[in-house]
């Protein structure tokens, strides 16, 4: 499917609906489900809402002319390969740049799911009236690109508070016939990008393919023997990575330490066994790997805010 002859989405990406103002495409796999809701608050400037419930995609993305994205992450998280086999991570309140002139092919979602916004200029589609509005408001979309233009790697980054209060506000308005509201905000968000002081923004890590791919296979085991409460170090010794790179690349990857990731994973099995069967409280505990009932009462309190014994109560 083509937006323009210079710009490809790619054949797995569907539109499903359309008007004056804004396309909506989906694709899928048998992972699960992407939606993506286009708005066109200029013609070459849209801001993208993307919601994504599957593991895994791959994009067939092309263009030939200049583009510059911006994506904010609101929740969940993507990973995608960058050059030199190491990866990249957008997490919840991190902000993206690139030209896509390194366009990922295959990107993940180590969370199954994935909900942010993509800002994205089309340079040499601006119009040239359209680019004097811009100007008329102090936005330049040529300085922006050449602000931002990077000839591999993108550039990711945790936004600051107001970067993060601005897609909050948008995130939370109504946006069916509301495209007045999103120019603004879009020319908000585009002036504000192009006055920013890039001195003291901190490049997020990348880490090494090796690594990650090691990471997985730990998650991978704890999540299918997750009776079993493993240490850092012995999960150390059995993959033959450091302690401290398994820590830091663990977070990076998932989002949280291995320790909380697993105690989450947990109590939402718990959760699902209180409300769907008849399994004695006790008898979930050993199920999950606790050694009594009151260890499993505490961890599932620390996650629910209540007892497992409310809990059930309530979802019964």
């Amino acid at each position: 499917m083509k937006k323009s002859k210079k710009i490809y989405y790619g054949s797995n990406v569907i539109q499903t609906g359309s008007d004056p103002y804004q396309e909506i495409f989906t694709m899928s796999n048998p992972t699960g489900r992407g939606t993506l809701v286009m708005h066109h608050v200029f013609p070459g400037v849209d801001i993208i809402f993307n919601e994504f419930n599957m593991k895994e995609c791959l994009s067939e993305f092309r263009s030939d002319i200049r583009l510059l994205s911006f994506d904010y992450c609101l929740e969940g998280r993507i990973e995608w390969e960058i050059g030199g086999n190491r990866y990249c991570y957008l997490q919840p309140g991190s902000l993206e740049t690139d030209t896509k002139r390194t366009h990922a092919e295959k990107f993940g979602l180590p969370l199954s799911y994935y909900r942010g916004f993509t800002v994205a200029i089309a340079v040499d589609a601006v119009e040239e009236n359209d680019r004097e509005l811009l100007l008329s408001f102090g936005v330049d979309v040529e300085k922006l690109y050449d602000k931002f233009y990077r000839e591999d790697l993108p550039y990711i980054t945790m936004a600051d508070s107001y970067i993060k209060t601005l897609f909050q506000t948008v995130d939370s308005a109504d946006h069916n016939n509301n495209h007045d509201y999103l120019k603004i905000k879009v020319m908000e968000f585009l002036l504000y990008m192009q006055n920013m002081d890039m001195t003291h923004s901190v490049q997020k890590d990348y880490f090494p393919k090796h690594q990650v791919d090691i990471i997985k296979k730990i998650e991978k085991l704890m999540t299918e023997n997750y009776a079993v409460h493993y240490t850092v170090r012995q999960l150390s010794q059995m993959h033959g990575i450091a302690e401290t790179s398994l820590k830091s690349c663990f977070k990076g990857v998932f989002g949280k330490p291995a320790g909380a990731y697993m105690k989450e994973y947990r109590i939402n099995i718990a959760s699902g066994l209180l409300k769907d069967t008849d399994k004695s409280i006790m008898d979930i505990a050993g199920e999950l790997g606790y050694d009594n009932q009151s260890k499993f009462a505490a961890a599932f309190r620390s996650q629910k805010g209540i007892s497992p014994r409310e809990y059930r109560k309530i979802k019964k």
